[in-house]
């Protein structure tokens, strides 16, 4: 499904590991910390492009890096709170958005 993970891993894949983000402070508009891998060369991104990102619109890099996404638990209000924020949507309707894309194959 995702090809030979070992071809991907390190040297083609950028990975924005975990959007670990310091949700400490989202609500009060402090920096929101965004881990990458250093290969990468992104040190910072605006709102537009996290948005692009959290709704598969922008997958790839400048570098032609493949952009990976790994969020935790819906379920948990910090990760509500981060997509709320930066894609105007619920949990419900950033599921269903998702859904609707991986069922359209554009996911």
């Amino acid at each position: 499904m995702f090809g030979n993970p070992k071809s991907l891993w390190p040297s083609k894949v950028f990975c924005l590991i975990a959007i670990l983000m310091c949700f400490v402070g989202l609500a009060h508009g402090e920096p929101l910390i965004l881990v990458a891998n250093p290969k990468s060369q992104v040190s910072q991104m605006n709102k537009s492009e996290i948005k692009d990102i959290l709704l598969g619109r922008k997958v790839f890099t400048e570098n032609d890096s493949r952009i990976r996404v790994f969020l935790p638990s819906l379920d948990d209000q910090a990760a509500k709170d981060f997509v709320h924020s930066y894609t105007g949507m619920d949990q419900q309707q950033f599921l269903a958005y998702w859904r609707r894309r991986l069922f359209s194959g554009r996911g």
